[in-house]
C-alpha cells in the first residue's frame, strides 16, 4: 500500500489516512494481477472516481429485457437494507435473483457492466463493496438505469 500511493499521488489520487479503509482492501484485491507498481493507477482508476464509463458491451448488458428491473431491484435493495459486509450484499444478490425470477448469472454479469462500465475485471462481489464503502454503487447503479 505504501509502495503504491507515490503513483497514485502523480496520478492525482490523494489518499488520506481516513481512505485506509477502502484501500487496503483494494490493493489486497489488485495485488496478484500487478506486474509492476505503476500498474496500480490503471487497474485501480474507476475506484477513485463516482461515475464510470460504460464500454458497448456492458451499454447492451444493462439493456438487455429484465435487467433495468432487475438493477431498480438491488437499487431500492441498497436503500432499504444498507449492506455493509460481502454476506449482505450476497443475501442481496440472492433475494433479487429469486424476487425477479431469473438466473444469478444475468445478475452477476448486469451488476459488473453497471458498477465497472465492463463485462471484465477484478472480483465483482470485493470492488463492489469497495464501491459500496466509497458510496459510488447506487450512483453508477443509477447511471447504469439510465442508459436504458
Amino acid at each position: 500500500m505504501d509502495l503504491a500511493q507515490p503513483y497514485l499521488a502523480v496520478a492525482g489520487h490523494t489518499l488520506t489516512e481516513a481512505d485506509h479503509s477502502w484501500f487496503l482492501p483494494l490493493i489486497t484485491l489488485l495485488g496478484p494481477s500487478l506486474t509492476r507498481l505503476t500498474d496500480v493507477v490503471e487497474q485501480s482508476r474507476f475506484f477513485f472516481t463516482e461515475t464510470v464509463d460504460f464500454a458497448d458491451d456492458a451499454k447492451a448488458q444493462v439493456q438487455l429485457d429484465g435487467v433495468p428491473a432487475v438493477l431498480t431491484s438491488v437499487l431500492t435493495g441498497l436503500t432499504e437494507q444498507s449492506p455493509a459486509t460481502l454476506e449482505d450484499l450476497k443475501a442481496l444478490i440472492d433475494a433479487v435473483t429469486k424476487a425477479q425470477g431469473v438466473k444469478k448469472g444475468l445478475v452477476m454479469k448486469s451488476m459488473r457492466a453497471a458498477l465497472m462500465g465492463a463485462l471484465q475485471g477484478p472480483d465483482l462481489m470485493e470492488s463492489w463493496l469497495i464501491l459500496r464503502q466509497r458510496g459510488f454503487d447506487a450512483p453508477r447503479l443509477k447511471a447504469a438505469l439510465a442508459l436504458t
